[in-house]
């Protein structure tokens, strides 16, 4: 007598597909277009250095052209104005705008080295920074201890200043003052980075697209790019935490 076995398939476990993070990504179309949109602002800026002359050949060579599509004659001529008073500025913008991780980190390292970290970091300093080994406590005992000596009110009116400033706090050690006229451009700057990140993520780019666009337009200091990346959403997250409060 034989017995048959019957083997019952086990039913596959499904499977979930984890959510991607959106990531910005321009059609095969959109990449082209702005890839020649960034080809005509270089002709138009070789061509001459005069705005007149910039906006005569943009007619006759790209709006009258019968040659080009309409569609794309519409794209040059909402950029009108960037292509003939900016044309530099916009190519390197569309360039930045259509490029790779590597191509930003060399736009960044380019950037970088020409401003030399913009004018915050340029800015002269005078007096120089506070010594890394001077602390607050032995600076102020030895003020008052002038103060006692000299019964010169001077000493302990600097105590008085520094306490004020906010330089020294209730235990007499150094805070973490910085200068208000650098705090003040710092501020400035910040603010100029999160207006960037802002308006890419608005025009539906990620964070970290937006992040990376950033630090390669401004040439933000760091040790690497993507250092400048990181330094740029630690800033946005913390902007973030900021208006959620």
């Amino acid at each position: 007598m034989t017995t048959t076995t019957t083997t019952t398939k086990r039913p596959k476990a499904a499977t979930t597909k984890q959510p991607t993070s959106s990531k910005f990504k321009l059609s095969k179309r959109q990449m082209r277009q702005l890839q020649a949109l960034a080809k005509v602002s270089e002709i138009v800026v070789t061509a001459s250095e005069d705005e007149s002359e910039r906006e005569a050949i943009l007619k006759e060579f790209f709006l009258n052209s019968p040659k080009i599509g309409s569609s794309f004659k519409r794209l040059i001529e909402s950029q009108r104005e960037a292509l003939v008073k900016h044309p530099t500025e916009f190519s390197r913008s569309l360039k930045i705008r259509t490029g790779s991780k590597k191509e930003l980190e060399a736009f960044w390292r380019e950037e970088n080295k020409r401003k030399h970290n913009t004018e915050l970091h340029t800015l002269p300093r005078t007096f120089g920074e506070r010594p890394v080994a001077l602390r607050g406590r032995d600076f102020v005992d030895e003020l008052l201890r002038f103060a006692a000596i000299t019964e010169d009110p001077r000493f302990s009116n600097a105590v008085f200043a520094l306490a004020e400033h906010g330089i020294i706090d209730e235990k007499t050690n150094f805070t973490r003052w910085q200068d208000p006229s650098i705090a003040k451009i710092e501020a400035y700057w910040n603010a100029g980075l999160l207006k960037n990140i802002r308006d890419l993520k608005n025009a539906g780019i990620s964070t970290r697209r937006a992040c990376m666009e950033t630090a390669a337009t401004y040439g933000l200091r760091a040790n690497s790019f993507y250092a400048a990346i990181k330094q740029l959403q630690l800033l946005y997250s913390s902007d973030g935490k900021k208006g959620a409060a």
